[in-house]
């Protein structure tokens, strides 16, 4: 049976080191920062281009 032979050698593998979520915060964080400033930018030059 194929499928159990997949299933214990999945559980035989040695843990991995978890990844700590929050270590990517800082740059999660620049990169919605520049995204919202840009985007505020972007729609307030063409609000005022058109108007």
């Amino acid at each position: 049976m194929p499928w159990l032979n997949m299933k214990n050698s999945s559980e035989n593998q040695p843990d991995k080191k978890e990844r700590v979520p929050l270590e990517d915060a800082p740059f999660t964080i620049m990169v919605f920062a520049i995204t919202s400033f840009t985007l505020i930018a972007f729609v307030l030059v063409i609000t005022l281009w058109v108007s």
